[in-house]
């Protein structure tokens, strides 16, 4: 069955609502309109999503939803950056048919700012995703709520599966640079977009 609402989300929903239903009981309005709002922002941010889609083992699919930042190749790899707000989806997906990873949390601060220096000092969930003797590597930097990665080391995944979630931050996908790229500079992606493709590759999964 489906659920509205990811599990993830659950407590800080609940505790949103009762916090409100208190505040209204005693007849503080304007802070029970404020809770109310939370709770019903806190519902939207953590809407669950079914991915359905056709997939094909040449494709590489977006892990988040969000806002296409940064595009450069280097070192036999394309660096793609996707910058996820909290109107995006909060769901994080397997860009392909593949095995998780050396995972890796770093903690760090809660710094706001788009220099170097305070991405390297914030917190970070890294792991790489691999399939056919290659790899996608996986960095996320967060400000604020720490992402969920629901898969340990070695765990397989199908293409589009949940893997985690993520409230907001910064997204750096790494991919194969034999992939072409089918996203650009300033587009908004899904889950289910393709990012890149091998062309000389023509089986669906």
């Amino acid at each position: 069955m489906h659920n509205a609402v990811l599990k993830e989300g659950y407590i800080s929903i609940v505790i949103s609502f009762i916090i409100f239903c208190l505040l209204y009981l005693i007849d503080f309005t304007f802070l029970s309109i404020v809770l109310f709002s939370l709770t019903a922002f806190l519902i939207f941010l953590y809407r669950n999503s079914n991915f359905n889609k056709e997939t094909k083992s040449s494709e590489i699919y977006s892990i988040a939803s969000g806002l296409i930042t940064q595009i450069e190749t280097k070192n036999d790899y394309h660096h793609i950056t996707i910058q996820k707000s909290f109107l995006d989806s909060s769901i994080l997906t397997a860009s392909l048919k593949s095995k998780i990873q050396n995972i890796r949390h770093i903690k760090g601060m809660n710094i706001i700012g788009s220099s170097v220096l305070a991405k390297k000092l914030r917190s970070s969930l890294s792991f790489e995703l691999l399939f056919d003797k290659k790899k996608i590597f996986i960095e996320i930097i967060h400000i604020c709520k720490e992402p969920t990665l629901n898969c340990q080391n070695s765990d397989d995944v199908e293409p589009l599966e949940k893997i985690g979630v993520l409230v907001y931050g910064e997204i750096l996908m790494k991919i194969p640079k034999e992939y072409m790229l089918k996203i650009e500079l300033g587009n908004r992606v899904k889950q289910t977009t393709i990012i890149g493709e091998k062309t000389d590759e023509k089986n669906r999964i």
